[in-house]
């Protein structure tokens, strides 16, 4: 049997595993002298940006929230 997830759990999935992948890029840039830094501040900022679209996703829509509920980040 396998277990499926709801679309929002995958998408808050996916955007924890890009935001390591992120992290792991700037270890990498501080440990790494020019000119490979730059390129590895550039993956960061890929990976970045992947999660946050997957964050954005993994967001209720205001019309799936009970009335009186809604959503702010923390």
């Amino acid at each position: 049997m396998r277990l499926r997830l709801s679309d929002a759990t995958t998408s808050a999935v996916l955007g924890e595993h890009y935001r390591v992948q992120a992290e792991m890029c700037h270890q990498m840039a501080r440990m790494t002298g020019s000119p490979f830094k730059e390129g590895w501040l550039e993956f960061a900022a890929e990976w970045t940006k992947l999660a946050r679209e997957q964050e954005e996703k993994a967001k209720p829509a205001e019309s799936e929230m009970p009335a009186g509920v809604s959503f702010s980040e923390g």
